[in-house]
């Protein structure tokens, strides 16, 4: 009788496990203690393994007992698997891939070995030899026939068990990278706005322009941020270079270009990557009411690790970023400006490498509705100010939405406060930092330095 390999899978503990994250994959050195039941039993072994049948048994069909142990190889070149002690008459090793048959009749075994490790009641078995990444079963059997009995296994190169399916690493990468990315275009948004509105008609902020308002304004800033969450860190840091000028007295555009190393962490799933974009903007004035405007296509390249294997994949970003304000003096001679923003985007994914190669594309939509006030304060060298803001965050794949990537949507606060200094009557200095996820388990601490020139 033949048998598919993932139906005999018996008990198997794991003794140790010792897990290092490496250049490309994790990379570990696996012990396992396990046991051959006597009642998981196949039978008929023609010998058909690649590089000749050494057990061949004249062809004769007969029952044997067995184990599996599933593993996934993450760094093919390292890889052995060795039976160090067996309590059964005669250990026997193949490894195959996740589906193969336990009649080999198709030659789907990858590696098989009978005596090479020695010791033991008889010879054990014992496997090195590279073999690509990928989801394997480990097969140890008792030749001597059927019987139960123990055994010791190391193996290197693997981690147990088999990893998420291709599908589903791609969503990872996908879902986890329009976060990070949402993160990055609110970042964008925020900036181009600021600095459009300095010393559009109306402005109470300081302003480097004040000596030549229709010269060319450049700038640059440098951003990060960071989300905790229940089951999910991200990390992104990066610059944003811009330059723009007034057209007339009250719209100003503009153009920036950005890049941002960007990091997150998740139950299963490591991504690492850089986003770079381009973006336009502009910002129009009419008297105290305000509105600014931006778009943003950006490239990033990134990488994941996970159970299954390490991927890579390039992702294309297409995203607008709306806001507005209305600033009313008020008697104490500061200024309130209630505000409300909006972004939305759209991140396609594709694997091109590793575990992704062929894995196809998929779309992740994400955005943020948010609406606030804030409270300016001038003081002689330039204006303070602090902000309350309601804000919803949302990100829509088109599978499932992977555990950990849905702790940073929602409804949620955000506290801001910032100074914007006017150095000289050609540069300024403004420094910001918000902290959100006010009432909700995940928290995100945005932080932003910029350099403006007038010219």
């Amino acid at each position: 009788m033949s048998r598919a390999i993932c139906s005999g899978i018996t008990g198997a503990m794991v003794l140790a496990a010792t897990t290092v994250l490496g250049s490309g994959a994790w990379a570990q050195s696996v012990t396992v203690n396990g046991a051959i039941n006597a009642t998981t039993t196949t039978s008929y072994f023609n010998g058909s393994i690649p590089g000749g049948g050494c057990c061949t048994y004249g062809g004769t069909a007969f029952s044997f007992s067995y184990d599996i142990v599933r593993v996934t190889v993450v760094n093919g070149p390292t890889f052995s698997a060795e039976v160090t002690s067996a309590s059964i008459g005669d250990p026997f090793m193949w490894v195959g891939r996740s589906d193969f048959d336990l009649s080999l009749s198709t030659n789907e075994a990858v590696a098989y070995n009978d005596d090479g490790n020695g010791g033991g009641f008889w010879l054990n078995p014992r496997i090195s030899t590279a073999i690509p990444d990928g989801q394997y079963a480990v097969f140890v059997a008792n030749l001597g026939g059927v019987g139960g009995g123990t055994y010791t296994l190391v193996l290197n190169g693997v981690t147990l068990g088999w990893g998420p399916n291709t599908a589903t690493q791609l969503s990872a990468l996908s879902q986890g990278s329009a976060a990070l990315s949402r993160g990055v275009v609110i970042q964008a948004g925020s900036v181009a706005a600021t600095q459009a509105n300095e010393g559009l008609a109306g402005d109470t902020t300081a302003s480097s322009r004040g000596t030549n308002p229709t010269g060319v304004n450049t700038w640059v800033e440098f951003t990060g941020f960071v989300t905790n969450g229940n089951d999910l860190r991200q990390t992104a840091t990066g610059f944003q270079l811009g330059g723009d000028m007034h057209v007339m007295s009250n719209l100003t555009l503009g153009l920036s270009i950005g890049h941002s190393e960007v990091n997150s962490d998740t139950t299963g799933f490591d991504l690492s990557g850089d986003l770079t974009f381009v973006q336009p903007y502009l910002a129009y004035v009419n008297g105290p009411m305000r509105a600014e405007a931006s778009l943003i296509y950006g490239r990033g390249d990134f990488e994941q690790i996970s159970l299954g294997g390490t991927g890579t994949a390039d992702s294309t970003v297409v995203a607008a970023t709306l806001s507005g304000a209305y600033d009313l003096a008020l008697s104490t001679g500061q200024t309130l400006s209630p505000m409300a923003s909006l972004s939305y985007g759209e991140e396609e994914s594709k694997g091109i490498g590793g575990t992704l190669a062929g894995a196809g594309t998929e779309t992740t939509n994400f955005g943020r509705a948010s609406v606030g006030a804030r409270l300016s304060t001038n003081f002689d060298m330039g204006t303070a100010f602090v902000g309350l803001h309601a804000d919803y965050d949302y990100a829509n794949g088109d599978t499932n939405v992977i555990a950990g990537f849905n702790d940073d949507t929602g409804l949620a606060g955000r506290v801001e406060l910032g100074v914007n200094a006017a150095i000289t009557d050609r540069l300024d200095l403004r420094t910001n930092m918000s902290v959100g996820g006010l009432g909700t388990s995940t928290k995100d601490v945005a932080a932003g330095l910029t350099l403006s020139m007038s010219f």
